[in-house]
């Protein structure tokens, strides 16, 4: 696998800036960013997902299920400890 180094500028005046706006507001901006970024990982997970296929499913099983189950989500475990937090999962499947 290839060495990947990344350099970031500016991180300093950006939480400077960040910590200027009110808090609310802060906040969002953190979770939306953090939410785009995760929407990148969901959509490469969906592609990557296996598809069941209509010949091998079982009648009770639909194809594309787990595709449709992935997505992103704020953490509350996060918000209860005062941080911001987003995560990419499968939602669990809702039983009758």
């Amino acid at each position: 696998m290839p060495d990947v180094q990344l350099r970031i500028q500016g991180l300093d005046d950006m939480r400077r800036q960040l910590l200027a706006i009110p808090a609310k507001l802060r906040v969002r901006a953190i979770r939306n960013a953090l939410a785009a970024g995760a929407r990148i990982v969901r959509d490469e997970a969906k592609r990557r997902a296996p598809v069941l296929s209509p010949e091998t499913a079982a009648p009770y099983r639909r194809p594309g299920t787990l595709k449709r189950a992935i997505s992103v989500r704020t953490s509350r475990i996060a918000r209860r400890s005062g941080d911001v937090g987003v995560f990419v999962n499968v939602r669990p499947l809702k039983r009758n």
